[in-house]
């Protein structure tokens, strides 16, 4: 039997059908299957993540997002909800930590779901509370207002240096006097120390002198005050 050309080519498109259904169910991304059971988690902001985003428990893709809602609670501000779809097999600890990350180069965003220390398990229909991770915005404009500030520092500090080199360039001569006249002081004062050495000297060793003397007849009246006495009353015969 002869194939024709058509049927060679609708075989081709038959088997490109196939092989794109294949891909499309092996990434999980679409789910046929109603297996599974459904959790929901609220954050504050989910940063742009889209329905069917995979939900990955300790890095292994366990289900993926099945529909996303906004709850308003009285006294609260808004909430983002997601309903995940998780697989039967896994089971999540209640005390989870549950985060939105992103995936690759291309900015994919995912939940993943780091498993925590409690016995008591996730079952369908719990609500679990997510923490909401820091918007990328945010940390890019606290980085540029500090940059900012940093070169204003800069700036300050350049221009700090620049008013010291001016002040000393313009005080350069009047600084070379004090110099100079300090360095004739010091000269004047040594040479004055060295003509009158022997003078020093002496009246140091006066001094010297005096106080050994006065430090003997301090310890002589500890030991005979009766002597201090003694020179009192003959003072008053005499007069």
């Amino acid at each position: 039997m002869k194939v024709t050309k058509e049927v060679r080519v609708g075989i081709f498109v038959f088997l490109c059908i196939v092989g794109f259904l294949y891909l499309v169910v092996s990434t999980g991304r679409f789910n046929f299957s109603d297996k599974g059971y459904t959790i929901y988690v609220s954050f504050d902001d989910v940063l742009g993540l889209a329905k069917s985003a995979p939900v990955m428990f300790n890095g292994l893709e366990i289900g993926m997002v099945e529909d996303t809602d906004v709850s308003y609670s009285s006294g609260s501000q808004a909430k983002i909800v997601l309903k995940l779809k998780i697989d039967d097999k896994i089971k999540i600890p209640k005390n989870s930590k549950i985060t939105i990350k992103t995936l690759g180069f291309m900015g994919e965003k995912y939940v993943h779901i780091s498993s925590g220390s409690s016995l008591e398990l996730a079952s369908a229909g719990t609500m679990l509370e997510g923490t909401t991770p820091s918007d990328m915005d945010k940390i890019l404009v606290e980085a540029e207002h500090l940059a900012t500030q940093v070169t204003e520092v800069a700036k300050a500090a350049q221009s700090l240096a620049l008013n010291i080199n001016t002040t000393v360039s313009e005080n350069r001569e009047i600084l070379n006097k004090l110099l100079a006249n300090s360095s004739e002081v010091t000269g004047r004062v040594n040479l004055t120390l060295k003509e009158n050495e022997d003078s020093l000297n002496l009246l140091l060793t006066s001094l010297g002198n005096a106080a050994k003397n006065f430090e003997e007849f301090s310890a002589d009246l500890k030991l005979h005050p009766w002597k201090l006495l003694v020179k009192t009353k003959s003072n008053k015969i005499d007069n």
